[in-house]
C-alpha cells in the first residue's frame, strides 16, 4: 500500500520553531512561578521593626492631638476684650477716672485736669491748676488722688496744698481751699459738705458750694485715704492703723477703732483693712466690734472691702478674697500673678473690674526683679471668681479702673487714658 506524502507548508514551519523556542525557554520560568516553594515570601510593612515603630509613632501623635483638643475644652481660653478709644493726657498717677453725665474726669502728674467725652475721648476741657512757685524747679507738682464729681462741681486736689472746685461743664475754678499740712488723699462729699484730710493728720470739713470751713479734727495719724460718710457720720482712717468716727455735722469724736483703708458701711456695720491681713467689722453707731476674719493668703489685704450684699470681697497682692458677712468665713479665692498693683477693684452688676499682673509675664530667672512693667485688667464673675475676659494695657497702673454703661476707663502709665469694652 503506497503512503501519500503532504506537502509541507514552509510559512507554518516559519512561524511554529520561534514559538516553539520560546515555551521551551519559558518552560523553566512558568514551572518556578508556579511553585510556592521556589519564591521567598513577602513580609508586611507593619511586621518590620521600623514598621511597628512607625505605627506606635502615629499612634501617639494622634492621642496627643486628642488629649489637647479635650484639654481645650475643658479649660477654654479667657477672651480678651477691645479698645475702643485711647487719648494721651500725660503722666498719670493715682487719680482713677470719674464718670459723670458723658463726662470723664482725670488729674495728671503736671498738674492738669482733664474733662473728655466719654463715648468719643475727645477733650471738652482742660485746666492747669497749682502754684508752681510754691516748688523748686526740679520738684514736680501734680493731680495724684481721684476728682470726684457732686453738685455740678468737680473736686481736684492738688500736691500744691489746695483743693479745687471747678465748674464740670468749663473747668473754670469756683473756688480753692489751702489744706494746711498739705492734702494726701481724695474728698468725699456729702450732703453738701466737703471732707479732705491732711498729711498733717487733721479732717477738715468745707462747704461744698463756697469752700468756707466749717470745722476740723485733730487725729494722730497723717491722712493719706478717702474719708467715708453714712448715716450721719464720718469715718477716717490713718497711716497709723486708727479709725475714727465722727459726727458728720460737728465733727465730734464719737469712737476710735483699728484699721488701714478707708471703711466701709454696708446695714449698720462698719467694715476695714488691714496690711497684715485683718478684715474687723464694728457696729457703726457704738464702734463695738463685732468679730475679725484673719486672712491666710499672701501679703495681706491693700484695698478698702467692698459689699454687695452678704458678700464681702477684698483685694490683696495674692489675689481676691471673698468673705461671708453673715458666717465670717472664707468663700472662693482667685489667685493672681505676684506683682498686682495695690488698687481698689470695683464691681459692678455681678462683674468685678481689677487690675492685675500681665499674664504673660514670667519673671527672669537670677534676678530680684519679680514685678512686671505691664499691667492687664481682669474682668471676673462677681458669683463665682472665674476669668470672664481681659484686657492688656500699655503700662502699669496705680490706679483703680472706673466703669459706666459697659465701658472701662483706665489710666495707664503710659500717659493714656483706655476706653476699654468686652470681647465680641
Amino acid at each position: 500500500m503506497e503512503q501519500r506524502m503532504e506537502p509541507i507548508n514552509q510559512e507554518d514551519t516559519i512561524g511554529q520553531a520561534p514559538q516553539m523556542e520560546r515555551e521551551r525557554h519559558l518552560a523553566p520560568a512558568l514551572s518556578m512561578e508556579a511553585s510556592p516553594m521556589t519564591l521567598p515570601r513577602r513580609r508586611h510593612p507593619l511586621t518590620t521593626p521600623k514598621g511597628l515603630l512607625l505605627a506606635l509613632l502615629v499612634v501617639l501623635l494622634i492621642s496627643a492631638g486628642v488629649l489637647v483638643g479635650f484639654l481645650k475644652l475643658q479649660t477654654p481660653q479667657v477672651p480678651a476684650g477691645r479698645v475702643q478709644w485711647t487719648h494721651a493726657v500725660g503722666p498719670l498717677s493715682k487719680s482713677t477716672p470719674t464718670v459723670s453725665n458723658g463726662m470723664v474726669y482725670i488729674g495728671t502728674r503736671e498738674n492738669m485736669i482733664y474733662a473728655l467725652s466719654a463715648p468719643s475721648g475727645q477733650v471738652i476741657w482742660s485746666t492747669q491748676l497749682g502754684h508752681y512757685t510754691d516748688f523748686p524747679a526740679a520738684v514736680q507738682s501734680g493731680i495724684v488722688p481721684t476728682p470726684v464729681v457732686s453738685d455740678g462741681l468737680v473736686y481736684a486736689n492738688s500736691q500744691d496744698d489746695f483743693l479745687y472746685a471747678l465748674d464740670t461743664l468749663t473747668g473754670h475754678t469756683i473756688w480753692s481751699f489751702h489744706v494746711v499740712g498739705g492734702d494726701m488723699a481724695a474728698p468725699a462729699v456729702a450732703n453738701g459738705i466737703a471732707y479732705i484730710g491732711s498729711e498733717g493728720g487733721v479732717l477738715y470739713a468745707l462747704d461744698a458750694h463756697t469752700g468756707r470751713q466749717l470745722w476740723s479734727y485733730q487725729t494722730l495719724d497723717f491722712l493719706d485715704v478717702p474719708a467715708a460718710v453714712a448715716n450721719g457720720r464720718v469715718y477716717v482712717d490713718g497711716a497709723g492703723d486708727a479709725l475714727y468716727a465722727l459726727d458728720a455735722i460737728s465733727g465730734r469724736k464719737q469712737w476710735v477703732g483699728t484699721g488701714r483703708y478707708t471703711p466701709t458701711v454696708a446695714n449698720g456695720v462698719a467694715y476695714v483693712t488691714t496690711s497684715d491681713g485683718e478684715l474687723s467689722a464694728y457696729d457703726a453707731p457704738s464702734g463695738r466690734e463685732q468679730w475679725a476674719f484673719f486672712s491666710t493668703h499672701c501679703c495681706g489685704f491693700t484695698s478698702p472691702p467692698l459689699v454687695v450684699g452678704q458678700r464681702i470681697y477684698i483685694y490683696s497682692l495674692g489675689g481676691v478674697v471673698t468673705v461671708d458677712a453673715r458666717t465670717h468665713q472664707e468663700g472662693w479665692f482667685h489667685r493672681l500673678k505676684v506683682g498686682g498693683t495695690w488698687t481698689t477693684p470695683v464691681i459692678v452688676q455681678n462683674r468685678i473690674y481689677l487690675i492685675a499682673a500681665d499674664r504673660t509675664f514670667q519673671p527672669p530667672k537670677e534676678s530680684l526683679d519679680i514685678f512686671p512693667d505691664k499691667d492687664e485688667l481682669d474682668v471676673l464673675d462677681a458669683a463665682t471668681g472665674n476669668d470672664l475676659w481681659f484686657y492688656p494695657l500699655g503700662g502699669l497702673v496705680f490706679s483703680s479702673p472706673a466703669v459706666s454703661n459697659g465701658v472701662t476707663y483706665v489710666g495707664v502709665d503710659d500717659g493714656k487714658l483706655y476706653a476699654v469694652v468686652p470681647p465680641r
